[in-house]
């Protein structure tokens, strides 16, 4: 069977089942639909992501403050003799390290994940 042939214009077109083109216009619609709704999502949430990302490496520049704080203290109590003090001092300063270390670890890794997407 032949499909039916009309001419519009300068050119020929077949004769179309317009009932399973409805259905393939109406999927393709809602696969851009759930494509397009997911991209708007996904920016803002990288976005958010960044932010995040940037806001925590701030931490760091705090925790080298505390850490550069906790060494004065502690170089201080060592010179007046009190070891307790020095100790306590040295503790925290480790502590202004580890977290320090840690945050800008977690924030490099959240950035380079979300700059791959």
């Amino acid at each position: 069977m032949t499909p039916e042939v009309k001419k519009i214009g300068n050119k020929l077109f077949d004769k179309v089942e317009l009932g399973s083109n409805k259905i393939e216009l109406a999927l393709i619609d809602d696969i851009n639909k759930l494509l397009d709704g997911n991209l708007a999502k996904q920016r803002t949430l990288i976005a958010q992501g960044l932010k995040l990302s940037d806001d925590l490496l701030a931490l760091t520049v705090d925790y080298q403050k505390a850490l550069s704080l906790s060494i004065d203290a502690a170089n201080k109590a060592k010179e007046l003799g009190i070891p307790d003090a020095e100790k306590l001092f040295r503790v925290r300063g480790e502590e202004a390290k580890d977290f320090k270390d840690i945050v800008g670890k977690v924030s490099q890794q959240i950035d380079t994940a979300l700059r791959t997407i």
